[in-house]
């Protein structure tokens, strides 16, 4: 009787040999079709550009020149309260009128000469006055 060959069973061939390079090329082309994909895209649509900058931002329904006479009248009622000046001198910032930002943040400075944030805003609304 003639030795019989011992040869790996079909199935083990595919599972231990085929399948675990089917898995690795599967992810290559994978990440070959996305990359392909993103190239196209931006090709054919392109990048949005940056808007300009408004002289009135929406904040909540709310624009910043209603929000104006608001912190106006705490100021009034509350004219202790640092924040209220430290608000309006951002909404003034917003709309571009730096100097009655400045205005506001040295009031705000005034009752808070300790504090530091106050102080770097000032600091840089008095470099953007002076250029």
């Amino acid at each position: 009787m003639a030795p019989r060959l011992k040869l790996p069973h079909n199935t083990r061939i595919i599972t231990a040999t085929i399948l675990p390079d089917m898995a690795n090329f599967l992810l290559w082309a994978m990440l070959i079709a996305i990359i392909s994909l993103n190239v196209v895209l931006a090709k054919t649509q392109p990048l949005p550009q940056a808007q300009p900058h408004p002289t009135q931002k929406q904040v909540l329904g709310a624009t910043t020149t209603s929000q104006i006479p608001y912190w106006q009248n705490v100021i009034v009622a509350h004219p202790d309260y640092q924040d209220a000046y430290v608000e309006l001198a951002s909404l003034f910032y917003a709309q571009g009128n730096l100097l009655e930002a400045r205005n506001y943040l040295q009031e705000a400075s005034s009752l808070a000469p300790n504090s530091k944030t106050v102080a770097d805003l000032l600091a840089f609304i008095t470099k953007l006055i002076g250029k």
